[in-house]
């Protein structure tokens, strides 16, 4: 799970880096940038907890799912 998440956050900053990078002109730079990083955190976010907090049957979860 380290080296999945160690991946994951090259992938984050390496994407989050080109959307403000392709926005660099504007004033709206550091928006897309925010943007992009609340959405990939809350994509993960709900990863992890479908991945490790959830269970194949009818077992409650260990947390209640994440908010999009």
């Amino acid at each position: 799970m380290k080296a999945a998440q160690s991946h994951w956050e090259k992938y984050y900053n390496s994407h989050c880096d080109s959307v403000y990078t392709q926005w660099r002109e504007g004033t709206v730079r550091t928006v897309m940038a925010v943007s992009c990083q609340t959405k990939l955190t809350r994509q993960r976010t709900h990863e992890l907890w479908a991945n490790f907090l959830t269970f194949m049957d009818s077992t409650p979860p260990v947390l209640p799912e994440p908010n999009h």
